[in-house]
């Protein structure tokens, strides 16, 4: 690391990472029953600083990752034939991931706060073949990581304000985004090729608050204000296909919440 001023600095870091290999406990599974060693080399740049007489808090970095035979978890039909996908884990031979996270606070007055982070993280596999059985196989090499989104991003604005008589009014507004993320398609008619894609969302949540001097506080909240249809995982139907269901996140909800400190 160095320090350009005593507020701020950069710094460089390698890791490495090790994940013991195993064997795959469902005696159906008749090939590639043991899995390898996971190993992982991280690099890592970034940057950490306090500026504008230290309200504007700023840190940021970018990392790259190798990764040698990947633990995966994946769902294949069953070997002895039964109606049920199993699941096993494979090794992904090769595959890395670049990406970069910044976050910041800023306070641009005694009452006002202002909060926000980004991460990328684009994970590719290099040389990976999702086998399901002889005969049904799919190289993956070159294609994205699945179960994580690439994008993703949080913004919030606290404003608190001391009132007479030992109150306090809070007033806060938060916003997230979710970028797509890929599944597999897991059911027990799915080939190795097939994947499925939730879309990205987004989503704001906005609260109001008052506490009095005797710790009593009273919060009005709105959680997801535009009231719009999200969902963080999809699948088919297991046995069938086609269906596709799907797990939705929280409508919007207006609340009062009551607490108390003593």
């Amino acid at each position: 690391s160095y320090k350009f001023t005593p507020d701020v600095s950069v710094y460089a870091t390698y890791a490495e990472g090790w994940k013991a290999g195993g064997v795959d406990r469902y005696p159906g599974r008749t090939d590639d029953l043991v899995y390898n060693d996971e190993n992982s080399r991280n690099y890592e740049i970034g940057l950490k600083s306090v500026l504008l007489d230290r309200r504007l808090t700023l840190n940021a970095a970018t990392y790259h990752i190798d990764i040698e035979n990947q633990q995966l978890n994946n769902v294949i039909p069953d070997p002895r034939g039964g109606p049920v996908p199993i699941t096993v884990i494979q090794d992904a031979a090769k595959s890395h991931v670049n990406g970069f996270e910044a976050e910041a606070t800023f306070r641009p007055i005694r009452d006002l706060r202002f909060n926000g982070s980004v991460s990328y993280s684009d994970g590719v596999f290099d040389d990976f073949v999702r086998t399901f059985s002889a005969t049904d196989s799919f190289d993956m090499s070159g294609t994205p990581f699945e179960n994580v989104p690439k994008l993703t991003a949080y913004g919030s604005v606290l404003y608190s304000h001391d009132l007479p008589d030992g109150r306090r009014i809070d007033l806060f507004g938060e916003y997230s985004y979710i970028g797509k993320i890929i599944f597999q398609d897991n059911t027990r008619k799915s080939k190795a090729h097939d994947q499925l894609t939730t879309p990205a969302y987004d989503r704001i949540n906005v609260s109001a608050a008052l506490t009095l001097h005797s710790g009593l506080r009273f919060t009005l909240y709105v959680n997801n204000l535009l009231d719009s249809f999200d969902y963080t995982y999809a699948s088919s139907d297991p046995f069938l296909g086609g269906d596709v269901f799907v797990v939705p996140l929280a409508p919007r909800q207006i609340g009062l919440r009551v607490s108390k400190t003593f």
